[in-house]
């Protein structure tokens, strides 16, 4: 269960969480300034909250009727997402570590152009300043932290956000490079996907043999997350160009997409729900196990689909509705070299 949860949350650092801020520009140009940030985190925010506090409100029921695990007193901190911020993750809601860490981030992107794009005029000095510093801050934090505390891989270093701010910056750096300067035009997929695979492959085996000595491993815990950072999104951007996928493959990988956030967040309560419902598995009943298994797939993908159906799908139309998708496009670092007093 802990690879599945491992897996989804590595998703949510997608594609659209990089390229997300990068949509800050806005079709004005005369609008200049923080503007941008506004309908971006409109945007943003509409898309991640509701289904987040629907879920959290469904962990608290299962917490009272003792479901899953964790305490009602944990719940309040999850509210504004700083329940990792700098310490550990209760065990309440324990896949939303990775979010806490998204929506912190969204917050202090916008936050960080904006008062260097005061101090600094030049073209693409901002963002190139930015990225140094949220990539530079959380590796030297996690670096500081492992050498005197000497933090576990997991609880420790993995799910605290003040420590993961790097991966979301790398991948907002990867899509800048592909808008601004056509990444996949200029490198073909096979290259790309050559040096992902060099990347992530000795990234995987190393965290599948490691065992406990993950938990003593300063390269684990400071550079093994910007190494697999990296090399997912040289694996991303080596098959976005894939334009000529078969049909039987097209729709399925487009419901999924859709459904994937509603995924994160259902997956586990249905997991908790069909352990109280049923129980583990006894040791050696095959049957009871794989009928488990396949029932946490198809209830999770079903649960999915009808909260991106009937809750979610609404909420993102009334937003396109409010907050237009052409209110903000791409950034284009020809924003940054505004003159001080109307730049980010």
């Amino acid at each position: 269960m802990s690879a599945v949860s491992w897996a989804w949350n590595f998703s949510l650092f997608s594609p659209d969480s990089w390229l997300a801020p990068l949509r800050g520009g806005s079709s004005s140009r005369h609008r200049a300034g923080s503007n941008w940030a506004r309908p971006f985190l409109i945007r943003r925010w509409l898309r991640t909250l509701p289904n987040y506090y629907l879920f959290l409100a469904i962990n608290a029921l299962l917490v009272v009727y003792a479901v899953a695990p964790g305490r009602l007193t944990d719940l309040l901190p999850f509210t504004v997402f700083v329940q990792n911020l700098a310490w550990h993750h209760p065990p309440f809601f324990g896949e939303a570590w990775s979010l806490a860490v998204e929506e912190v981030f969204y917050l202090l992107l916008p936050l960080v152009l904006t008062l260097l794009g005061r101090l600094i005029p030049s073209k693409g000095a901002t963002l190139l300043t930015a990225t140094f510093l949220l990539v530079l801050a959380p590796i030297s934090l996690r670096f500081l932290v492992v050498t005197s505390a000497d933090p576990a891989w997991d609880e420790g270093v993995r799910k605290i956000v003040a420590f993961r701010l790097d991966a979301l910056m790398l991948g907002v750096l990867t899509g800048w490079l592909c808008h601004e300067h056509r990444l996949r035009e200029r490198f073909a997929g096979a290259p790309l996907l050559v040096a992902a695979a060099a990347l992530l492959l000795p990234a995987v085996c190393f965290f599948l043999f490691a065992g406990n000595e993950i938990d003593r491993s300063n390269f684990a815990r400071v550079w093994l997350f910007p190494v697999v950072s990296v090399g997912f999104a040289l694996f991303i951007v080596s098959g976005l160009k894939w334009n000529n996928a078969p049909q039987w493959f097209k729709a399925p990988a487009g419901n999924i997409a859709r459904w994937s956030y509603a995924i994160y967040l259902a997956h586990m309560p249905v997991f908790h729900s069909i352990n109280w419902c049923f129980g583990r598995a006894s040791e050696g009943d095959v049957v009871g196990a794989v009928a488990r298994w396949l029932g946490f797939l198809v209830l999770s993908f079903a649960v999915a689909a009808l909260i991106e159906r009937f809750f979610e799908r609404p909420i993102l139309a009334w937003r396109d509705h409010i907050c237009p998708a052409d209110s903000v496009r791409p950034m284009s670092l020809r924003k940054f070299a505004a003159p001080p007093a109307t730049s980010i």
